[in-house]
């Protein structure tokens, strides 16, 4: 605000209401939209990607795959977003304004409304969740597929190790590892590196999934949010664990800049995984 100009203050967002919907009414919902008009969907987040971290726009930047589907598709490019990820989540999630849909200190989506995977769920299709959330996990009905997916696996909170899978209490309520598969911690699978972990996970899912069922997949990799790896936080360099080959093309700009881009380059790899399993299905 200009000098003595009254602060602004946002009208109070009226209370979302939902209508509970009975399985005969999901059941229409279904029939009336045609099979044709259900196409399988993956909705593909990458997390802190700026403007020069893609090959369609940096030509020092590797990623064929995302430069590829930009270049068949259509390319949205002239808008804006928050200065961090959730109001981003939060919108994709519901279709509505950001600052309508975050509370709890930008953490959580109310709870009466409804998620995209709620929504189709009623046109016959199968949701899954992979990697960040980061929409709620202090109650149960703030999880994903309390959310309206059928399953979820990933961690829950906003910043997470890529390889140790854990959190600290400066980032969310608790310190000790977030992985999370569907309703119970996903113990035992921690300790590999992130970016593989989730794209093999998105695989698994699309293999194992029936074409003549319409899917929704959400895949939120963590790339290129903080912390960002280092060999010396490893202690063994970046080879054990995947990311060595994808920083080797940046060698010469220093390490910020292989680091970054070589997380952008293995996203790159896993979202052209994805596309082929779904390639190889007829999806």
């Amino acid at each position: 605000a200009g000098a003595g100009d009254e602060p602004y203050s946002s009208p109070a967002p009226s209370k979302p209401t939902t209508a509970p919907q009975s399985d005969d009414a999901e059941d229409r919902f279904s029939s009336v939209v045609p099979k044709a008009l259900k196409p399988h969907i993956l909705l593909w987040v990458t997390d802190d990607q700026g403007w020069g971290n893609v090959g369609y726009h940096n030509p020092l930047v590797k990623t064929p795959h995302m430069d590829s589907l930009s270049q068949g598709g259509i390319r949205l490019d002239r808008h804006y977003t928050g200065s961090w990820c959730v109001p981003s989540r939060a919108s994709l999630m519901t279709g509505r304004l950001p600052h309508n849909m975050v509370e709890n200190k930008g953490h959580t989506i109310p709870q009466g409304v409804a998620m995209i995977p709620e929504i189709l769920k009623r046109a016959g299709y199968v949701s899954h969740q992979v990697g960040k959330w980061h929409l709620g996990n202090q109650k149960a009905w703030q999880l994903p597929y309390k959310r309206g997916f059928n399953t979820s696996f990933g961690y829950l909170g906003s910043v997470n190790d890529y390889y140790t899978q854990h959190q600290t209490a400066d980032s969310w309520p608790c310190d000790g590892i977030d992985l999370w598969r569907t309703d119970h911690a996903a113990k035992g699978e921690e300790g590999v590196f992130s970016l593989p972990l989730y794209g093999g996970e998105v695989v698994k899912i699309i293999k194992g999934h029936s074409a003549s069922t319409p899917l929704f997949m959400f895949v939120a990799l963590q790339a290129m949010h903080s912390p960002v790896p280092s060999s010396s936080l490893y202690g063994d360099g970046f080879g054990p664990h995947g990311l060595e080959e994808f920083m080797t093309p940046y060698a010469q700009y220093g390490d910020g800049f292989s680091v970054g881009n070589g997380l952008i380059s293995n996203a790159d790899h896993v979202l052209g995984e994805a596309v082929e399993a779904l390639k190889a299905k007829d999806m």
